[in-house]
């Protein structure tokens, strides 16, 4: 996760140009920010991982609803104020939810015992 991170960070400005032309530009800075999301990503994929054995994965599901519907209200909220940037910051602060919320349940739920 972190070496796709700064593989798009450094990447992104001569990339996105010679993909899809220099109109593009201004993309660079969002993609840059959005790609601090690939480690929360791959992070919260490998801590919730076992949230899908035995009878965890409706509350699995549920968690990712509750995430889902924060990231809407975030994104409804600072999309009108910061344009691109609050889309990046509802989807990082979403992310992050996210893998906090994994990582207490399977704590919680799975290897309470252990």
């Amino acid at each position: 996760g972190i070496s796709a991170a700064v593989g798009l960070i450094v990447t992104a400005p001569w990339v996105v140009p010679r993909l899809f032309g220099p109109e593009y530009r201004a993309a660079i800075p969002i993609l840059q920010l959005l790609s601090l999301g690939a480690p929360l990503r791959f992070l919260s994929n490998s801590v919730g991982a076992p949230l899908v054995t035995g009878d965890h994965m409706r509350r699995k599901v549920l968690y990712m609803a509750v995430v889902a519907a924060v990231n809407v209200a975030l994104n409804a909220f600072l999309i009108p104020i910061y344009d691109a940037v609050g889309a990046v910051v509802a989807t990082l602060l979403s992310e992050s939810a996210l893998l906090a919320i994994y990582a207490s349940a399977v704590k919680r739920r799975v290897f309470a015992n252990w």
